[in-house]
C-alpha cells in the first residue's frame, strides 16, 4: 500500500532523483526533477561518500572537483566524465611536480649566489658602539631617453629597497597638507539649451 502511495505522489514527475555521476573520491551527484522539472530546471545535489555535511567536508579540507562544482552551479550543462576528472588530476600532479622542480632550481641558484656575497657582521647586542647612520648614495644623473641608464637606475633603486624599505621614504612636505579654498565650477548641460 505504501509503495502504491509513493508512486501516486511521484507519478507526474517520475523518479525522485537520477544519478548524474561520481567523482574520483566516491561522491555521488544527483539530479532531482521534482516539481521544478515542469519549469525546465532541476535541482542538483551531492551525496558525500562518508555521509558528511558540507561544512564537515570542507573542514576536512576536501574540495569537490571544479568540473562538478560548475555542474552543480549550472555553469556546465553536462556532468563531467571520469576520464575528464582523471585527466585533470594527472594535469594537477604534473603541475605540482613542475613547480617543485622550479622551486628547487631557484633554491640552488640562490644558494650559489649567497656565498659570493660577503657575510655582514652583526653588532653584539650588549655593545655600546655608536652606529653611524647610513650615508645616502649620490644620485647619478640619468638621461631620460637612455633605456640602459633607466634600467640601471631602476635596478639600483630595487637593491636599495631590498636592503631597507624605509630608505626611499620621504616625509610629506607639511606645506602641501594645508587646506585651501575650493569653488566648484559651473557644469554645462549636454544636449539642450541653457535654462535662461
Amino acid at each position: 500500500m505504501l509503495g502504491f502511495l509513493k508512486r501516486v505522489i511521484t507519478w507526474p514527475w517520475g523518479k525522485s532523483r537520477y544519478l548524474a555521476g561520481y567523482d574520483l573520491q566516491g561522491n555521488k551527484f544527483y539530479e532531482h526533477p521534482g516539481r521544478a522539472a515542469l519549469s525546465g530546471r532541476t535541482r542538483r545535489t551531492v551525496e558525500y561518500r562518508k555521509r558528511l555535511s558540507h561544512a564537515e567536508y570542507v573542514y576536512e579540507q576536501r574540495n569537490l572537483p571544479v568540473q562538478w562544482q560548475a555542474w552543480l552551479s549550472r555553469l556546465r550543462e553536462t556532468p563531467p566524465s571520469l576520464e575528464e576528472l582523471q585527466n585533470e588530476r594527472l594535469r594537477i600532479t604534473q603541475l605540482r611536480e613542475n613547480v617543485a622542480q622550479i622551486e628547487e632550481r631557484e633554491r640552488a641558484a640562490s644558494a650559489l649566489a649567497a656565498p659570493a656575497q660577503a657575510p655582514k657582521e652583526a653588532p653584539a647586542v650588549g655593545s655600546s658602539a655608536p652606529q653611524a647612520p647610513p650615508q645616502p648614495r649620490p644620485q647619478p644623473a640619468t638621461n631620460r631617453g637612455d633605456p640602459v641608464a633607466q634600467e640601471a637606475e631602476l635596478r639600483r633603486k630595487r637593491e636599495e629597497m631590498n636592503k631597507s624599505p624605509l630608505t626611499g621614504f620621504r616625509p610629506m612636505d607639511p606645506r602641501l597638507d594645508e587646506p585651501v579654498s575650493w569653488q566648484p565650477g559651473a557644469t554645462r548641460r549636454r544636449g539642450g539649451t541653457s535654462p535662461s
